[in-house]
């Protein structure tokens, strides 16, 4: 039967009364006590803060840049007929093909870009799925430890406390060597406890990214698609056509401000994650 005075956590894991029982009625108080579950919480903090680490959002920004910055040089005022000579030997047949060039080539760079943007995308939901297991086998470490934890204390309540001795010196705590052990352990507990929420931050904050970043995949497609049409090229060959350079600039405008609202949650994200993985250092050092 589990005893009553089994607490209900430490911190925030829960403690099972029954599994606390077991422990204590097997307890020996060595210095080895507890150790299997000591090694298995270790290995989830360490390996927890190792795969929290990514740079993948560090490349997104720089290919966000680049892509970008192929969009703006396309200027659909290229289309529109200059004024004195120039424009008498510019005809727009001519500006036509030359756009028509330009855009053909910057489209494949931007689709190439955005497969990589896609790509580490990708990565980053993988290494999300990966620290969800993570997270839930560090938990579960975390709560055997818990437990042995809560057995350990509810043993030293049990003992009885020791006499003073006639001369009036201090009592000496004959448990005191194994009081001192389960407080390294619970310092051990508390900095797997301190790690989770940060880990649940990064991954909140880069999940923000990634939806943005997925408006900015989906903002060129519609851009590719738009400008496409808008210049007469999504047949076989290209139809005659007298492009609407307002359109075709309000479509690259969106575009352009999709990646630079990406750009700017993957810097907050750098950042955050900057924070994040120097107080998980702290907690790994500690």
């Amino acid at each position: 039967m589990a005893t009553g005075r089994a607490p209900h956590g430490l911190g925030c894991v829960p403690t099972d009364p029954e599994r606390v029982e077991a422990i204590l009625t097997a307890l020996n108080p060595t210095p080895e006590f507890a150790s299997d579950a000591r090694t298995a919480a270790l290995s989830c903090i360490q390996r927890l803060a190792a795969d929290a680490r990514s740079g993948e959002l560090t490349e997104c920004s720089a290919l966000l840049t680049h892509v970008r910055s192929r969009l703006d040089a396309l200027d659909p005022k290229a289309l529109v007929p200059g004024g004195g000579l120039a424009g008498l030997f510019n005809g727009p047949g001519k500006r036509l093909r030359r756009f028509r060039g330009a855009f053909a080539d910057a489209g494949r760079a931007v689709a190439d870009t955005a497969a990589e943007l896609s790509e580490r995308m990708a990565a980053v939901e993988r290494r999300h799925r990966v620290l969800e297991h993570l997270i839930d086998d560090s938990r579960k470490s975390l709560a055997e430890l818990g437990d042995h934890i809560a057995a350990a204390r509810l043993w030293l309540d049990k003992q009885a406390l020791p006499e003073a001795p006639a001369d009036g010196g201090a009592a000496v705590d004959p448990h005191a060597g194994f009081r001192a052990h389960i407080d390294g352990l619970a310092e051990t507990l508390a900095a797997g406890v301190r790690q989770l929420p940060l880990v649940r931050a990064i991954q909140n904050t880069e999940a923000r990214t990634l939806d943005q970043m997925r408006r900015a995949v989906d903002g060129l497609d519609a851009w590719r698609h738009g400008w496409t049409s808008g210049l007469g090229l999504e047949g076989r060959k290209p139809r005659k056509i007298r492009p609407d350079a307002v359109a075709l600039w309000r479509e690259r405008e969106n575009a352009s401000g999709a990646l630079a609202a990406a750009d700017s949650h993957v810097a907050e994200s750098r950042a955050r994650r900057s924070d994040v993985e120097r107080r998980l250092e702290a907690i790994l050092h500690h």
